[in-house]
């Protein structure tokens, strides 16, 4: 695993971003998590939504404001994080703080991990949260154990009205 850095979504990363959606798609996954919205427009008009989601005061009704970052090392792009500010009450029953993807030919190499933990340091220095909230379906093995070893804290577990089993847990964020 390569280290990595992360940079804001912008036109000048288009190429990157429409290869992670791509990858994901011919990977048969209608669902590409921390690229809220992506799965379901051009990457041309996600950037433009992404852009708008930065702040209180363009962020559509009914979202949250939030940061969203892309990841990549040496060999281009990894996946893309999303660190919402503040949980609303669909977010609070479902979602969490934070969504993440890893590009499918890059999983299993603990990408995951260090993108969880440059969100565990986005909270601690942006914002006033101290406990964060991440979900996942129970079967999402991996994303299970990079909560786990990021410091997750099981709460509970529900039935979501799509069938699926939601594992909920809970990170305090380190004031050091």
């Amino acid at each position: 695993m390569g280290k990595l850095y992360f940079v804001e979504p912008s036109i000048e990363i288009l190429k990157d971003i429409q290869q992670l959606k791509d990858e994901h798609i011919k990977n048969n996954e209608i669902t590409i998590n921390g690229a809220v919205m992506l799965d379901q427009m051009s990457v041309e008009d996600w950037l433009a939504f992404e852009h708008s989601c930065r702040s209180k005061d363009t962020v559509q009704e009914g979202w949250v404001d939030a940061a969203t970052a892309v990841a990549f090392d040496e060999d281009g792009i990894v996946g893309i994080i999303n660190m919402r500010n503040y949980l609303n009450d669909f977010l609070r029953s479902y979602g969490g703080h934070v969504g993440y993807c890893v590009t499918p030919s890059r999983r299993g190499r603990g990408y995951a991990k260090e993108m969880l933990k440059h969100a565990l340091e986005y909270y601690r220095l942006h914002t006033n949260e101290r406990k964060i909230m991440l979900s996942c379906d129970k079967d999402n093995i991996a994303s299970k154990k990079t909560i786990l070893a990021c410091g997750g804290e099981f709460e509970k577990e529900f039935l979501h009205e799509d069938g699926n089993v939601v594992e909920v847990y809970w990170i305090t964020i380190n004031q050091i």
